[in-house]
């Protein structure tokens, strides 16, 4: 059941894997929970004025149009603390990449429970206790006191109005003999050796804390810098930017081809995955030269456009050179030192943390190609992204002695401003020469996907890892693609979908029909909903 606007909008490409995406979807429920397939119909919804709400049951089941559960709206788990530290004493422990735990003492253990199911009651929620295997709805032995007790609860899960499930733990910490004990390790304290002093810190008169807040400092593992996205951009479809193009372009070159230039508004679902998924992110900036497009809201103090004419010397322009453009991210005013560099191709695929992109004490985590490729002399012949890492694997081992051979994958680079700023140091010739070139050059070095990267982790600022991340091309069966990564998110198996996307453009691609139309009707599936920098956007 998809928004009747959208539907009529696609064509072909896009409506097959739609379809075929639905159809699995709807087979699936037929078949597993019967109930619900009848309870999803259109007419069951505006009956039971449904249609804007998640459908809750053991097994929950997404709308087609896949906006899909996010779990741990922080917010309301915010709320969700202070509504039960008003009923009984509690503390909160949140250990990165691991899920929150509300812990209690065991004798306050039942009444959290209670206060817990009366939040969800209050934001229209139903709440789950996970038993074992089993998921039970507190609804079925609130009523059941002894059975609650004698019930071995770790995980809940409750399911809200709007659109998010916060899941959680709660622990049963023992009180003994001057100490607190928890139930499983964490990585502020086993064991806490109480006092008058730490127990006015665990519970203030008024609210809840975080355990990590008996220490004063940050510990040494928590993030305590900013983390800000750049991208670079253009609009194929501005007028200005076309004549700009035209009147320098050589169509000879293949760095000039049209394909390195098509806008589907891309950006515009980008955003929205970096916003959705990794909303820690401190602000977004876009480096152009073109206007912002009509959906833009420059007033939502979350994004900044930055024009070329800010960084570029004028002898320089125009450029539309991506080599060129990438070499001065350093330099834009009010970027934090550590940030994360996209090209308006890449989407933040599930929620991220900071430290999926950073370590703690700032190294930058590095995601490079399992096998070399730079090698050889240069060549005009190659390909300009080869003949690029060329030049940089020179400047390279003449620096360190050593010999990079790897790109970076086509992913977020996770990059540090005074990295970058030693490069520009150390390899200002080139990087000078690199900003003279429009387009493409034979002489040009890539400080993103091939010099800085290998510069970070030479340096040691840089450590090299080995994650998911997925590029999709034309050449590829994309449709089958697209339909896989569809269904993985509509089921909410965050496990198995990847860190990020790529769907990246090739020679040309951009004359492919059945490929547009299938980029567009995924990320408007995928990402369906406005974000705050949009014009549209309603909170």
């Amino acid at each position: 059941m998809f928004h009747v606007g959208f539907w009529c909008s696609m064509s072909g490409a896009s409506k097959y894997f739609i379809q075929e995406y639905a159809l699995m979807s709807k087979l699936k429920k037929l078949f597993k929970t019967p109930g619900l397939f009848f309870k999803d119909s259109r007419y069951f919804k505006k009956t039971y004025r449904l249609e804007n709400k998640k459908r809750l049951g053991h097994e929950l089941q997404e709308s087609a149009t896949i906006n899909c559960l996010i779990m741990n709206d922080e917010s309301y788990l915010d709320k969700m603390y202070q509504y039960v530290s008003n009923r009984v004493n509690l503390f909160v422990s949140h250990d990165p990449d691991a899920l929150p735990s509300i812990c209690v003492l065991s004798e306050v253990y039942q009444d959290a429970v209670f206060a817990l199911a009366d939040f969800a009651n209050n934001v229209n929620g139903t709440m789950f206790l996970h038993e074992g295997n089993k998921k039970v709805s507190i609804e079925k032995i609130k009523n059941l006191k002894k059975k609650l007790l004698e019930t071995k609860v770790e995980i809940i899960e409750i399911y809200c109005n709007n659109g998010y499930f916060n899941k959680f733990r709660l622990e049963r910490w023992k009180n003994t003999k001057g100490l607190l004990e928890a139930p499983r390790n964490n990585r502020v304290a086993r064991k806490i050796f109480t006092s008058k002093e730490i127990w006015n810190k665990l519970y203030p008169d008024n609210g809840f804390t975080y355990l990590r807040d008996l220490f004063q400092n940050p510990l040494e593992d928590d993030f305590d810098f900013e983390v800000d996205v750049v991208y670079t951009w253009v609009n194929s479809l501005d007028l200005e930017w076309q004549n700009l193009y035209q009147s320098h372009a050589n169509s000879d070159l293949v760095s000039s081809n049209l394909s390195r230039f098509t806008n589907r508004d891309e950006l515009k679902f980008s955003i929205r995955s970096v916003l959705q998924n990794a909303p820690w992110v401190r602000k977004i900036f876009v480096l152009t030269n073109c206007k912002p497009p009509e959906w833009v809201n420059l007033d939502s103090n979350k994004i900044f456009w930055v024009h070329h004419e800010e960084l570029f010397d004028v002898n320089d322009l125009p450029t539309f050179n991506s080599h060129a453009i990438e070499s001065v991210l350093h330099n834009i005013n009010g970027l934090s030192n550590f940030f994360l560099y996209c090209n308006d191709d890449v989407f933040f695929a599930k929620p991220t943390q900071k430290s999926d992109f950073f370590l703690p004490n700032g190294l930058a985590k590095l995601r490079f190609e399992p096998y070399g490729v730079v090698n050889g002399r240069i060549n005009e012949s190659d390909p300009s992204y080869v003949n690029a890492a060329r030049n940089g694997q020179r400047l390279l081992e003449q620096q360190f002695s050593k010999v990079p051979v790897q790109l970076h994958k086509h992913t977020v680079q996770c990059m540090r401003r005074d990295v970058l700023s030693e490069m520009e140091i150390l390899f200002s010739k080139d990087l000078c020469a690199t900003r003279r070139n429009k387009f493409r050059d034979i002489t040009d070095v890539s400080p993103a996907s091939f010099l800085y990267p290998h510069f970070a982790y030479m340096s040691g600022f840089g450590t090299k890892v080995d994650d998911n991340v997925l590029m999709i091309k034309e050449t590829a069966d994309f449709q089958k693609v697209f339909n896989n990564l569809l269904v993985l998110k509509g089921n909410n198996k965050f496990s198995e979908l990847p860190l990020t996307i790529c769907i990246n453009d090739g020679v040309d691609s951009h004359e492919n029909t059945i490929w547009n139309e299938s980029v567009i009707g995924f990320l408007n599936i995928y990402f369906p909903d406005t974000s705050m920098v949009e014009y549209q956007y309603r909170t």
